[in-house]
């Protein structure tokens, strides 16, 4: 059951891992690296746009091409910054990560302009997904935080309805893959960013979170979810990054995936947080692989 449930200190890693597999949404309050994060985040974000008082406000500044190649350069240059990443390791590590078993994907700035004139294939507003439909990893977790304040034109969207209840969605076509062979050969346009719910009347309502500058929201991959659709006059920007304790992916805990049908394991988006090791890929047959019940038959692991 989807509860969203307010913390102002960091959990216990097994209490962590079992809450957010049981579905709750947990948002960290006012944790001290938390917030250093964040105004690290503005700094670079102010020091990328200059031109305006506040980068919420860039785009009125800005054309289209100059904001989109901006956002581009910063995002390239976030991924992999030593300062950033040891920011990004002592936070999760405050909310309850044991950083000897955690696993990561790049650390990301989001941007989320408004209207839809600054918009570009990687700056959009993103339409309801589950991440799990993508990684096939029950075991993942998202971790979300603002850098500005939000309201709920600009901000997450969670359809707590949805949680462990099967969704229409095209996550059997999606490869992420063949997307790399596409993009590679100046067809990616051809093929979907992500796999996406299709039919709006089985989502119930969502919760649009509102979370402070220097919080993080932590959810499971298995929750569908939204960027609200901004039509605010506002840029929308947040840092996120996902994980996985490999822990729990050998003991074969996760959260439940009614309905994921992507041809692969997505191992190889997550390395090790300290030393950059890859997530080994379990041999075919491995329960841990394969909590949800689907036939081997119906993935593919992508070592």
């Amino acid at each position: 059951m989807t509860a969203f449930v307010d913390l102002t200190r960091g959990l216990k890693p097994e209490a962590l891992q079992a809450r957010l597999f049981a579905g709750e949404v947990l948002i960290f309050r006012g944790l001290a690296p938390v917030r250093a994060l964040a105004e690290d985040a503005d700094r670079r974000l102010r020091a990328a746009f200059p031109e305006a008082e506040s980068p919420e406000r860039i785009t009125e500044r800005l054309d289209r091409d100059v904001f989109v190649g901006r956002a581009a350069d910063l995002r390239r240059a976030y991924h992999d910054d030593p300062a950033a990443m040891a920011l990004w390791r002592r936070a999760l590590e405050a909310c309850g990560c044991v950083l000897e078993r955690t696993y990561w994907d790049r650390l990301r700035v989001r941007v989320n302009p408004p209207g839809a004139t600054h918009h570009s294939r990687r700056i959009l507003n993103l339409p309801a997904h589950r991440d799990s439909w993508g990684s096939m990893l029950p075991q993942q977790i998202n971790w979300w935080a603002p850098v500005y304040p939000l309201d709920a034109g600009r901000t997450l969207l969670i359809y707590p309805d949805a949680w462990n209840r099967p969704v229409e969605n095209d996550s059997a076509g999606w490869d992420l893959e063949a997307l790399r062979r596409e993009r590679a050969a100046g067809r990616a346009a051809a093929l979907p960013l992500l796999p996406t719910a299709s039919r709006p009347e089985e989502w119930g309502a969502p919760a649009a979170l509102l979370p402070d500058p220097g919080d993080l929201v932590a959810f499971s991959a298995a929750h569908l979810h939204a960027s609200a659709v901004n039509r605010t006059g506002r840029s929308r920007f947040n840092i996120e990054g996902r994980t996985v304790d490999v822990g729990e992916l050998d003991a074969g805990r996760g959260a439940p995936d009614p309905d994921g049908r992507a041809p692969r394991i997505a191992y190889h988006w997550f390395e090790h947080c300290r030393d950059g090791a890859p997530l080994p890929p379990r041999a075919a047959g491995v329960r841990s692989a394969n909590p949800n019940g689907l036939r081997e038959s119906d993935r593919t692991c992508s070592d």
